[in-house]
């Protein structure tokens, strides 16, 4: 890890419409946000850890990790905080304001999105040595199993299974997975040279059910709340 200098990067935009300031919901008497924080603080590999927002309530809530001398918040502006707008616009903010301000260019770029609080500093720290030694792939995902076939109604309201004629034992099946844990990496020259944070061949880093949980609405707020009530994610 010597002479390589790894950015953590936490996106977190102000809106959300499935649970107003998401980011920044109180779980078990602690901010959201701050549980991907206190991680990537933790981790010795990074030698910066941004948060860029849009929302003057998630500076203020997160304004005394300033203390901290590799963090930073970076005001992100509001024509990248849109619905439409991509993460790449976010964090290509970040990188020319870090370039500008402090001269730093990083050599890998680690994503660690706030509402996957279940993860651990462990899998985090394997996902970044993944990031840095598999040298074939340009992208690298954190996925998990997905158990049981998907399925979609039709516009005439049937059920109908994604995937035609697959075996009905499930051992059988060939394996789905998801995207889960929230973390994304990538080499910065390759990032620059595509523009893209996901470009083929992409390495999947696979975790377990539980890490992969993602707070997208009330009932996963609800299951975070009981599992980190008994689970360190240290």
């Amino acid at each position: 890890m010597k002479n390589k200098k790894v950015l953590c990067f936490i996106p977190a935009r102000g809106g959300s419409k499935s649970i107003p300031f998401k980011n920044i919901v109180s779980i078990n008497n602690k901010e959201l946000i701050k549980y991907t924080i206190d991680q990537a603080l933790k981790i010795e590999f990074f030698d910066k850890v941004i948060v860029s927002t849009d929302s003057k309530k998630i500076i203020n809530k997160i304004s005394n990790y300033k203390l901290e001398k590799k963090f930073e918040i970076i005001n992100r502006p509001k024509k990248y905080s849109l619905d439409s707008s991509s993460t790449e616009e976010a964090l290509n903010h970040t990188l020319k304001f870090l370039k500008t301000k402090f001269q730093y260019i990083p050599s890998y770029i680690i994503i660690l999105e706030p509402t996957s609080p279940i993860r651990k500093i462990l899998t985090i720290k394997k996902f970044i040595k993944d990031v840095i030694n598999n040298k074939k792939y340009n992208s690298f995902i954190s996925i998990s199993y997905l158990s049981a076939d998907p399925l979609y109604l039709n516009k005439k309201n049937e059920l109908t299974f994604l995937r035609k004629n697959q075996p009905r034992r499930r051992q059988l099946r060939q394996k789905l997975f998801i995207e889960g844990c929230g973390m994304y990496g990538i080499n910065y020259k390759k990032y620059i040279q595509s523009g893209r944070i996901i470009t083929k061949p992409i390495y999947p880093f696979i975790v377990s059910k539980i890490e992969s949980i993602d707070i997208n609405d009330n009932e996963d707020l609800h299951l975070s709340e009981i599992i980190l009530k008994n689970f360190t994610n240290d």
